[in-house]
């Protein structure tokens, strides 16, 4: 949910991915508070939220990036219809096939079927860290995905993202992992946000495990 002193925009997918992706991780699990809940029959299981957040979803064949505004509240929060209704601008976006690009996702459409189809099978997925690639390249053959690409040529931080995940549980890479920078930054959107704290908390996991 967002909001201003003009309105509240809110999205059942990301409350809800929220709140399973923060009840779940080991990262300072108490100082990240929760979402308030959501019921799952709001949550499209095509949408890329769900993907990124939940490591699930998206099981057509096209993963849902727009939104469409709804006027359904009878499975809204009590605190959300509350929050609404004080704010006559206030919308509801629940995700579509068609509709607004809310997160203005472009680039991200190849790696965000890429890393569908790694939590799918993780050995159907190759990835090629080239620092000479000028150009992501992503080629099925038969059920192998081979991407060859390097994080400098990438713009939007959604690939980025999926990029330096698959990097190190594909690879045993964590030089993008290793450097203290976040890929997000102030102008990062929300889902990019959660995503990022995903991403640090399956690493912190795998070092975890080595007993470091």
């Amino acid at each position: 949910m967002s909001s201003s002193h003009r309105c509240t925009n809110f999205s059942p997918e990301l409350q809800f991915c929220a709140k399973q992706l923060l009840s779940q991780i080991a990262i300072n699990k108490e100082q990240l508070p929760l979402p308030v809940e959501v019921s799952e029959f709001l949550v499209s299981n095509n949408s890329f939220i769900k993907l990124l957040l939940c490591g699930s979803g998206a099981i057509g064949e096209e993963i849902e990036v727009l939104f469409r505004v709804t006027n359904a509240t009878d499975l809204w929060p009590s605190t959300t219809a509350t929050r609404l209704m004080i704010y006559s601008n206030s919308k509801i976006f629940r995700s579509s096939t068609e509709g607004l690009n809310l997160f203005n996702i472009e680039e991200e459409i190849d790696w965000l079927n890429a890393y569908k189809k790694y939590l799918s099978d993780s050995t159907s997925v190759i990835l090629i860290s080239d620092i000479s690639a000028t150009s992501s390249s992503f080629v099925q053959e038969g059920e192998k995905l081979t991407i060859t690409s390097n994080i400098n040529i990438l713009e939007k931080q959604v690939s980025k993202l999926i990029f330096t995940y698959l990097n190190f549980t594909l690879n045993n890479d964590f030089s993008y992992c290793n450097d203290f920078k976040n890929i997000t930054d102030e102008n990062s959107n929300v889902s990019e946000l959660f995503f990022e704290i995903l991403v640090i908390n399956e690493h912190f996991l795998y070092i975890s495990s080595l007993g470091v």
